[in-house]
């Protein structure tokens, strides 16, 4: 259970972090289009295909799309943030579960503070080779207990 456990919060995390960017760039999409108004264009057309026609207008079927894609990444961003509250609050059940205080702070800084093995030494005062060896040292153990 742990292993996966973890693991999960980290997908999940990865896919909040992406939907957001998305979410973000349509939004600044929309701003864009909404702000630049009118689009003008050039067409041929008439008999022989030799007259030019100047049209204006607002692109409104791309920016009611762009619009519609929001609303459908910002549902799924809304369960997917759900998803990653559950997947949080299994991770810090299992971590807390675990009798070493050390490495249960170091799990608690990576999967639940997002902090990498580097910040981690720096906020506990030690190098992150000896984050990492603690790590490495208990994930073996733990795939003893489990073999």
């Amino acid at each position: 259970m742990g292993k996966d456990v973890l693991i999960r919060v980290c997908e999940v995390s990865k896919e909040v972090k992406w939907l957001q960017r998305r979410i973000d760039a349509l939004r600044e999409e929309i701003k864009r289009l909404e702000a630049g108004g009118t689009v003008r264009d050039m067409v041929k057309g008439g008999s022989g295909n030799d007259q030019i026609y100047h049209i204006e207008g607002m692109p409104l079927r791309d920016l009611e799309r762009k619009k519609s894609l929001l609303r459908e990444r910002i549902v799924k961003m809304s369960g997917k943030q759900v998803e990653l509250e559950e997947a949080m609050t299994a991770a810090e059940a299992y971590i807390l579960s675990i009798d070493d205080h050390r490495v249960r702070q170091i799990l608690e800084y990576i999967y639940i503070d997002g902090m990498t093995q580097g910040q981690v030494g720096r906020v506990m005062n030690l190098d992150q080779s000896v984050i990492s060896r603690t790590l490495t040292a208990y994930v073996r153990q733990n795939q003893q207990k489990d073999a």
